[in-house]
């Protein structure tokens, strides 16, 4: 089956590059054999063959076997750029390349996550979970102000699946003494699911949206827990809508910030290993390193661990990119991995500073352990979590 397309590739001499080198493939994060026998794999390299193939025939994705378009199956972790010795930006090409896709039609992007752009659009978020339901277990307790000096935009996978997490930032932000609020139920996606599916214009709307419900609070700074939320708001809003009248931090740079200046009580000895994972995307990507483990050895009682790979040179969790919404069994081996590291470490808590990289973990624990392949009692915890019971 073929599609009409009169419309050349954006970025092809960049896909032409990668269809004859493969320098990255070892490091990619759903290289075939990666988890031997399960999933979706794909390369860069594979993929720039693919979207080619795509602009030459104009192939349509045969999805009989509910398999994934090649142009889909990418965690989105950024190691292809990281270790690109032609500095290759694959990562920002491949998501022009999804654009060009949704050009030609639907045929070659996914179903499932077609149905959740569609929920993004009635809802605000991907889920499809009412809007009123977005602050329904922070409301009573942390009410959204008219005005505030920090605005702590949660994200979606955190207002609605890890509001634990959410109270806990909340909590610390009280015992500060700052003046913080969340957006309340006029907040939305941040829209980083609509650039990964190529819909970037859609992203635009989201973008002048949540920046005008911060601005109308008159804060001073925005605070994100997702790692695409942080990077939508520092990365891609000011591309989109230009400079933004408040600063953007992520909560573990925020909360080191306020260990730092004395302004949390951190009494409560933990007395427990930690193993801090880098979320691709607020690690390597967005460069914030050192203040999530720097927050973490503030803490009393903690011994900080490292995984072998860490930093900019971390791991993937495996669920990035919109791959856990695609094919959740082979993110979950991925993030196998890295639970298994922390326990042979001897972590007694895996350090998370991302809601996907959360639950990507838990699953994989939980499997794991079903399986009789984990012993001991891994936690996986977000830092504000981890900070909230030392005070």
């Amino acid at each position: 089956m073929q599609i009409k397309n009169n419309t050349p590739l954006p970025h092809g001499e960049y896909f032409r590059l990668c269809s004859s080198c493969g320098i990255c493939t070892p490091e990619c994060t759903v290289k075939p054999g990666i988890v031997p026998g399960v999933g979706s794999t794909a390369t860069p390299q594979e993929i720039a063959k693919y979207l080619l193939s795509l602009e030459k025939n104009g192939d349509v994705h045969d999805s009989s076997d509910n398999s994934i378009p090649p142009s889909f199956i990418c965690t989105a972790c950024g190691m292809c750029d990281h270790v690109c010795p032609y500095y290759v930006p694959f990562l920002e090409k491949l998501m022009a390349a999804r654009e060009w896709l949704q050009s030609l039609g639907t045929v070659n992007v996914p179903k499932n996550l077609l149905e959740m752009e569609g929920s993004i659009t009635a809802t605000g978020n991907p889920f499809g979970f009412a809007r009123e339901k977005r602050d329904e277990w922070v409301r009573e307790d942390f009410p959204a102000l008219d005005r505030a000096d920090v605005v702590f935009y949660p994200g979606c996978q955190t207002a609605y699946n890890f509001f634990r997490v959410e109270t806990a930032i909340m909590k610390i932000l009280k015992a500060a003494g700052i003046s913080a609020s969340l957006p309340g139920r006029s907040d939305q996606c941040c829209g980083r699911f609509l650039y990964f599916l190529g819909r970037s214009g859609m992203m635009k709307s989201a973008a002048m949206a949540n920046v005008e419900n911060v601005r109308k609070k008159g804060a001073k700074i925005l605070l994100a827990n997702c790692s695409s939320c942080y990077l939508a708001f520092k990365k891609d809003y000011p591309l989109m809508v230009g400079n933004l009248p408040f600063k953007v931090m992520h909560t573990t740079e925020y909360i080191n910030e306020l260990i730092g200046e004395g302004r949390l009580d951190l009494r409560r000895p933990l007395n427990k290993k930690i193993i801090y994972h880098d979320p691709c995307e607020l690690g390597r990507i967005g460069g914030v390193l050192e203040a999530p483990r720097e927050a973490l050895r503030s803490l009393p009682g903690v011994e900080l661990l490292e995984f072998d790979r860490n930093r900019g040179d971390g791991l993937c969790c495996g669920g990035g990119g919109l791959f856990e919404a695609l094919d959740e069994k082979q993110a979950f081996a991925i993030g196998e991995r890295l639970v298994k590291e922390a326990v042979t470490k001897g972590a007694d808590i895996m350090a998370i500073a991302c809601p996907t990289c959360n639950n990507v973990f838990a699953m994989a624990r939980d499997n794991l352990k079903r399986k009789g392949e984990l012993g001991g009692k891994l936690q996986i915890k977000d830092v504000a979590e981890i900070v909230l019971r030392c005070l």
